[in-house]
């Protein structure tokens, strides 16, 4: 295997288990992390992974900021979150003078100010269905469907194929033509679930039991799609399954397709748990803004109607400034019942 160079930024629980795989893969990582922690030999801290990857330790070169990785790295993937982005390419990445592949994970909604910092020939976006979380020293690692990979500029076809191979290393890769239907596919429903597990403290399962939580999701769903359909975006199903069209049609066979995917999701997803609420719990800003702030943005700016997404995306933040607890009774709060009773609307 070549040894090629990837610089890593972000030392989160994706960053630490790419860095890990990578490793383990023969490839020279550098993982940019500003409080390395740990046993460190040769000016390299070990790093360890368990999980669908096996069991796994690695020792990975740290350094503290993006202008001390090697000048010769062949690709850059930042794993920070959403909202730091943009801001770290902005101001650190000229300062490396970086000329090669650069990786974004989910950051699709920021990519018109991406592509503005980077050559779109030289830009692939990443789409992770890998769940990691971090366990004091030790990272679990669950791959559900490995990574989806896509362009917005056909120049860049060759490089995304040779991050396609290095990918494949240790996980399956798919490609898709539509990486915003596709995106905007995963993160409608993720939307709804980290709105609604946010102000609940509710895994998906217990949403999906209670009945305003149903009526709740419906509505997220229905709204946003509302405002993507307005502007001709097209949305991918997600895993194929969930078709978004289908699930807001204003019939019986509309109906009835709500009440089969709901019944597939309390079945198969009990248990998946909001990643906003996780955030919530460890002191840090949701990224619920960022996910659905291009559908936030559009509906109000046009005035489409948006009531339900707002009034909770307002509940999650009072509940991150500690105005407001993380309550069961959400559902029933009387903002939100009050919007039932003004639109007529059933529970």
């Amino acid at each position: 295997m070549k040894k090629e160079k990837i610089g890593i930024v972000g030392a989160g629980a994706v960053g630490r288990m790419l860095a890990v795989v990578l490793a383990s893969r023969g490839y020279e990582v550098e993982l940019v992390n500003r409080k390395p922690k740990g046993i460190k030999i040769n000016n390299k801290y070990e790093y360890s992974l368990k999980g669908d990857f096996g069991k796994l330790k690695a020792l990975i070169h740290s350094v503290k900021t993006i202008e001390s990785l090697s000048k010769d790295l062949s690709v850059i993937i930042f794993t920070t979150r959403a909202y730091d982005t943009v801001n770290i390419i902005e101001k650190h990445l000229p300062k490396l003078k970086f000329n090669g592949v650069v990786v974004t994970i989910q950051n699709v909604f920021c990519i018109d100010k991406i592509s503005r910092l980077i050559p779109s020939n030289k830009s692939v976006c990443a789409y992770l269905d890998i769940c990691c979380i971090k366990e004091k020293d030790m990272v679990i690692a669950k791959d559900f469907n490995g990574t989806t990979l896509g362009i917005y500029d056909c120049q860049a076809f060759e490089n995304m194929q040779y991050i396609k191979s290095i990918f494949q290393s240790f996980t399956t890769v798919h490609e898709t033509k539509d990486i915003m239907g596709f995106v905007l596919g995963r993160n409608i429903i993720n939307g709804a679930i980290s709105m609604l597990g946010a102000i609940s403290g509710m895994n998906l399962g217990d949403i999906l039991w209670d009945r305003n939580g149903r009526f709740l999701f419906k509505k997220i769903i229905m709204e946003a799609v509302s405002v993507i359909k307005r502007f001709r975006i097209n949305i991918l199903p997600y895993n194929g399954n969930l078709d978004y069209y289908k699930f807001t049609e204003k019939s019986l066979g509309g109906m009835s397709y709500r009440r089969k995917i709901i019944s597939i999701l309390r079945k198969n997803n009990r248990y998946v748990r909001s990643s906003a609420l996780s955030d919530i719990e460890n002191g840090r800003r949701t990224e619920i803004g960022f996910v659905l702030g291009l559908i936030m943005e559009y509906g109000k700016k046009y005035k489409l109607d948006i009531k339900y997404i707002t009034e909770i995306y307002n509940m999650v933040l009072e509940i991150e400034k500690g105005e407001r607890p993380v309550s069961e009774n959400a559902f029933y709060d009387e903002r939100l019942l009050k919007l039932q009773r003004y639109k007529g609307e059933l529970l």
